[in-house]
């Protein structure tokens, strides 16, 4: 693996579901990654409704297909509950048992806030909603992505 790309979900309604204002995050955060993957990316994703939308929205836009975990869902209303450990060896494993060279994780506050430090990426922001940051293990380099409107 020589990137990982760590995407918080978009902005989402009361039921959890993507809201407009998410949509467009993530269309917008997928012209900015777009530059960044490597001939072979894979995408991850939780298996929360708002991430699922998001993961949608996003992997449309990359033409690129997902494949969703509950071991990437965190929060009060995860169904296996936050485990940092067990989530990095997700990542790593289907890394390496499809060969990637990127990977995309997209997830939730809880992972988003752990990751990046768990794969080196000492100097960064918070990722909110309709964020990413982009770590690429070659360059020792991170950068950070934004779908928000400033």
């Amino acid at each position: 693996m020589k990137k990982v790309i760590i995407v918080r979900h978009g902005d989402y309604d009361g039921n959890h579901r993507l809201s407009p204002t998410g949509e467009n995050q993530m269309k917008k955060l997928a012209q900015l990654i777009e530059p960044h993957l490597l001939p072979n990316t894979i995408f991850l994703s939780s298996t929360a409704p708002r991430a699922d939308d998001s993961s949608r929205v996003l992997a449309t836009a990359l033409k690129l297909k997902y494949k969703s975990f509950p071991e990437l869902h965190s929060g009060n209303d995860s169904p296996v509950g936050q485990d940092n450990q067990r989530a990095i060896n997700l990542i790593n494993d289907e890394a390496k048992k499809n060969q990637a060279d990127c990977v995309i994780v997209l997830t939730h506050l809880e992972y988003a806030s752990v990751l990046p430090y768990k794969f080196r990426a000492d100097n960064y922001r918070s990722i909110n909603k309709g964020q990413g940051l982009i770590i690429d293990f070659e360059h020792n380099s991170t950068a950070f992505v934004s779908g928000l409107s400033f």
